[in-house]
C-alpha cells in the first residue's frame, strides 16, 4: 500500500534533511525505506524530490497545476467558438483549442454535437457564374427545351463548340480550401484558379454523337463569336 499525500509530505522533509548531511540519492533512498518500509514513495519520487532539494528548494509541497483554464463545454465556450469560426471558416481545430485553453477533443464535441457543423473541402466547378448568367443560361434552356419539344430531330443537328483554358499553375489543394460548415448548409463552390501567366485555348466542337474537332487557338490571337 502506498502512502497517502500527506504521509509522502512527510516523507520529504527526511529527504531535505538527507541532501543537507550530504547524501547521494541510492543512500537517501536506502535510508527512506528503512524508516518508512516497503510502502514508502516509489523510487522515481525519491529521486526527484532528491533532486528539487539539490536545487534549493524548500516547498515540499507539489508546484499547483496550472492546468487550462477551461476544460468544460459552457454556453459561453459554445457561443465564442461560434464567433471564432464565423470569422475563418479554414481555421484548425488545434488553432482553436490553443486560442481557447481547451482540449482538441472538446473541441470537436463543441463543432460536431453543440454547433452542428464538419469540415469539407470546396466543390470545384468549370466557373462561378453571377446572377445575370445564370439568368441567361435558364432562358437558353428553356428556349432550347421548346424547341426539342416541337421538332426532337433537332437535337440531332446541333454542333457544340466549347471555349477552354488550359493552364500551367499550381492551384490549392482541396484540403487547403476545406472550411468549417453546418450540416444544412449547402456544400461551399469555388472556381479554379490559375497563378501561372501561360495558358491556351482549346475550343472543341461536338454534335450528339460526341466530339468532331478541337481547336488550339494560336497565342495572342483573339477569339469572337464570328
Amino acid at each position: 500500500m502506498q502512502l497517502g499525500h500527506e504521509d509522502n509530505l512527510e516523507a520529504r522533509n527526511p529527504i531535505k534533511f538527507c541532501v543537507k548531511l550530504g547524501k547521494n540519492v541510492a543512500e537517501t533512498y536506502e535510508m527512506i525505506q528503512t524508516a518508512y518500509g516497503l510502502s514508502c514513495m516509489s523510487r522515481a519520487s525519491v529521486f526527484h524530490w532528491h533532486k528539487r532539494s539539490q536545487d534549493s528548494r524548500e516547498e515540499v509541497r507539489d508546484d499547483e497545476r496550472c492546468g487550462r483554464e477551461r476544460d468544460i463545454r459552457t454556453p459561453e465556450l459554445v457561443e465564442e467558438i461560434r464567433n471564432f469560426l464565423d470569422e475563418d471558416r479554414r481555421v484548425f481545430i488545434q488553432t482553436i483549442s490553443t486560442q481557447f485553453g481547451v482540449g482538441v477533443a472538446i473541441v470537436h464535441r463543441i463543432i460536431d454535437e453543440d454547433l452542428n457543423m464538419c469540415k469539407i473541402c470546396a466543390k470545384f466547378v468549370p466557373r462561378v457564374l453571377s446572377d445575370e448568367q445564370k439568368g441567361r443560361r435558364v432562358g437558353d434552356s428553356r428556349e432550347m427545351v421548346e424547341l426539342i419539344s416541337s421538332n426532337p430531330s433537332a437535337l440531332g443537328t446541333l454542333v457544340i463548340c466549347k471555349e477552354s483554358w488550359i493552364y500551367c499553375y499550381d492551384s490549392e489543394t482541396k484540403r487547403q480550401s476545406s472550411q468549417w460548415k453546418h450540416f444544412d448548409f449547402p456544400r461551399p463552390k469555388k472556381a479554379r484558379q490559375s497563378k501561372s501567366t501561360w495558358k491556351l485555348m482549346m475550343i472543341p466542337f461536338f454534335d450528339s454523337k460526341g466530339n468532331i474537332y478541337v481547336h488550339w487557338v494560336p497565342s495572342g490571337q483573339m477569339v469572337n463569336k464570328e
